[in-house]
């Protein structure tokens, strides 16, 4: 009987860890992105994108230069895709908001392949839903990118096939464990 007990446990704590390990923070989730400024408000976008995705050509934000953004499941790339975009100075917030209604972030870091000059820990936020980048007098010229490295908790992700596999033998096991001991 020991020994059915302590199967179980193990089979039960492998089940509960492949699941907490299953979730995906931005993979399935669409992110809504736009520029603001402090008030001034919402000057480009909203943009809405499925992640992992690119928005090609991000719209509104200035005639001479053209941005790109990329999700991965834990990254949002800003890339300077041709010309030169610089950002009014004097704002309190000039820049990029991202939107993800079922992430809670708890970290965002700038990735060290990121070359935009004069981009510091300091004008990156987050705080529940959302990821704020301030470009306030900062110039995007053209190859200039910002990657984002991001973490937290996407609260509608589901399991993994295999960890539902996994999950199912846990229950199988309890099953033969409880029906032997009635026996």
């Amino acid at each position: 009987m020991k020994k059915n007990r302590i199967v179980f446990g193990i089979l039960s704590a492998l089940a509960l860890a492949s699941v907490a390990s299953a979730s995906t923070l931005l993979t399935g989730e669409t992110v809504e992105s736009y520029f603001d400024a402090t008030g001034v408000g919402i000057y480009a976008g909203p943009v809405y994108t499925l992640a992992p995705g690119t928005i090609a050509s991000y719209p509104g934000i200035s005639t001479s230069g053209t941005f790109s953004v990329t999700y991965t499941d834990n990254t949002i790339t800003i890339l300077s895709a041709g010309g030169t975009t610089s950002f009014s100075s004097g704002y309190t917030f000039n820049g990029i908001v991202f939107d993800v209604p079922n992430v809670t972030f708890t970290g965002a870091t700038i990735d060290g392949s990121s070359t935009l000059s004069g981009f510091v820990a300091g004008d990156l936020a987050f705080s529940g839903q959302q990821v704020t980048a301030n470009f306030d007098a900062l110039t995007f010229n053209s190859g200039n990118q910002l990657v984002l490295d991001l973490s937290g908790t996407n609260t509608s992700a589901t399991p993994e096939p295999a960890s539902l596999i996994l999950t199912g033998a846990g229950l199988v096991a309890l099953g033969f464990i409880r029906r032997r001991r009635r026996a």
